[in-house]
């Protein structure tokens, strides 16, 4: 689809992830797959977005959703077949859409065919592909544990030897220091951009170096994060080297899950100079708030402040992929919005999509889904709610409150099916779904949104139309304005013939912004507005509860 000539496509696309299990199911057996995303290629062209990110469809056991992978070139029969997916890529590219795939190469399953021969033997080729540590069951190597809490280690009693595993024990890590692993996850990346995709996202590919293990975490000092055991170690930098010399012999986009990366460092990660195109930045997913229900939120205040110095460190150099919601975290409606209204859902997609870099909205997020109460613990399926919630069974606490505890903020939040209409399962299945459908499809779901002209889903539709034309929103340099009142985020995206102005809103409150002189004394006018009513620019903008706006200026300098 792309070319040497338009190498640099990917800083003027609009990306939209997909949760393929989520998204629709063709066959009606419960799960979401590649044929229904095929099914659905008309709302994509619909919504404007040009870029598609493909979760894991790859064989695989899904004790972490797809991230254990079983077969790097192998689709799994959940999610259909080698040639539905060359389906999917013709169609998409005949349409004008790029498809980019997670490229998962810190770990695989224990399924995989490389750790299952590594368990026969020392000897095995494949042993040396994974992490390997002499011992007995009663001493582990090290002290090093995982964010959830767990330590990294499991004991293979026939082999008299730890391995290492920084998520689950079902998902053993690759040893990066082998050579051959090395040559053979670069013929699998090789062969997949061959196969026609256009790039890559890279999953927790800051950890594929790890310090020696006899370093302890309880040696790390005080100001470090303890985590550096495994995080953007001395050396790994040549491993993303070898990587990017590949990447570079193919007009793709790649964007890197950049756990641990400053944004002051950006800029070397990425660009023309750097490793990836891209990075997901993982700061901004503060949830230390309440609501007035007492729910967990994120912290706005944190998140605008977060948001404003990653793009102010990417201004001129470096790139950065912004997002609200992913697949690791709950939906942007109620992280950062009030979890109900359209106004909230509309003001938080003008700031994404105001920004600078390339920007991607997660499904369903276009039609503000809000969070909702899960009934019994069972009803998850997130590993890590399980794990956490055992953990405060453990500590005494009754079930109830365990579960209200974890109930809100996790994965599945993020994950539950799309809600394309008010029929029965919100028309992702006509079988029996393989997780609960959000209650709130009757009300919220893309059939009904399309149908309104001032919906959650039109409006999304309106600003990716914006951004596309408009000079200064596609790829103005940002500039952020302070404000007084810490929940009004406003900032200026300027290029050579327009300027635009944000001012968002992020509260339940009525808020004034005092506009800077410099910005007063010149002309705007309003492209883009959530509230209806005439906009007066004057010193003083009184901004109603979740108001957002969009303004422009012609000679601004």
């Amino acid at each position: 689809m792309t070319s040497q000539k338009d190498k640099f496509w990917w800083k003027k696309a609009i990306g939209y992830q997909i949760y393929p299990i989520s998204f629709f199911d063709s066959n009606d057996d419960g799960i979401g797959d590649i044929r229904g995303i095929i099914q659905k290629i008309d709302y994509i062209k619909y919504l404007g977005v040009d870029l598609i990110w493909l979760n894991p469809v790859y064989r695989s056991p899904k004790i972490d959703n797809g991230y254990d992978i079983s077969n790097f070139q192998e689709i799994d029969p959940d999610f259909g077949t080698l040639e539905d997916l060359k389906e999917l890529i013709e169609l998409l590219h005949q349409n004008g859409i790029h498809l980019i795939m997670d490229l998962v190469i810190n770990h695989t399953s224990d399924q995989h065919p490389w750790f299952i021969q590594a368990l026969q033997s020392k000897d095995n080729k494949y042993h040396d592909y994974y992490h390997w540590v002499d011992g007995d069951a009663n001493h582990l190597p090290n002290d090093w544990e995982n964010w959830s809490g767990d330590f990294e280690w499991t004991f293979v009693p026939h082999l008299k030897q730890w391995y290492f595993h920084i998520f689950n024990s079902k998902m053993p890590d690759l040893n990066w220091e082998n050579p051959k692993l090395r040559d053979e996850i670069i013929s699998m990346i090789k062969w997949w951009l061959e196969f026609g995709i256009d790039g890559f996202r890279l999953d927790a590919i800051s950890h594929i170096k790890k310090m020696p293990f006899d370093n302890l975490m309880a040696d790390v000092p005080s100001d470090k994060d303890k985590w550096s055991v495994h995080t953007n170690v001395n050396g790994f930098k040549d491993f993303l080297e070898l990587i990017k010399n590949v990447f570079s012999q193919y007009p793709i986009f790649t964007v890197g899950e950049a756990s641990g990366v400053s944004s002051s460092l950006a800029q070397i990660w990425t660009g023309e100079q750097g490793y990836f195109n891209s990075i997901f930045e993982l700061e901004h997913n503060i949830h230390d708030e309440t609501d007035l229900n007492g729910r967990p939120i994120g912290n706005r205040f944190q998140f605008k402040n977060i948001i404003d110095r990653w793009q102010t460190d990417t201004r001129s150099f470096g790139w950065m992929s912004p997002y609200l919601s992913n697949h690791d975290n709950p939906r942007a409606l109620q992280t950062w919005g009030d979890n109900k209204s359209s106004k909230s859902a509309k003001a938080l997609a003008t700031i994404l999509l105001s920004l600078q870099g390339t920007p991607f909205v997660y499904f369903g997020d276009e039609i503000g889904i809000p969070s909702f109460n899960f009934q019994s613990i069972e009803e998850i399926n997130d590993p890590e709610a399980h794990i956490k919630y055992d953990s405060l069974i453990t500590k005494g606490e009754n079930p109830q409150d365990a579960l209200s505890e974890i109930g809100v903020w996790n994965r599945d939040q993020g994950r539950s099916p799309m809600q394309w209409n008010s029929d029965k399962n919100a028309g992702f299945t006509k079988g029996t779904p393989y997780f609960k459908v959000n209650p709130s499809y009757k009300k919220v779901n893309v059939e009904q949104q399309i149908k309104q002209n001032d919906s959650t889903l039109n409006y999304y539709k309106k600003l990716i139309a914006l951004r596309k034309k408009n000079s200064a929103l596609n790829d103005g340099e940002y500039y952020g304005i302070e404000s007084n009142d810490q929940n009004i985020f406003a900032f200026i995206r300027k290029a050579k013939d327009k300027t635009t102005l944000t001012l968002v809103n992020l509260s339940e409150n009525q808020n004034k912004f005092v506009l800077p002189e410099k910005i007063l004394n010149f002309n705007w006018h309003p492209l883009i507005n959530n509230f209806i009513g005439n906009l007066k620019i004057e010193k003083k903008i009184s901004l109603n509860p979740w108001n957002a706006i969009i303004l422009e200026s012609d000679d601004y300098e």
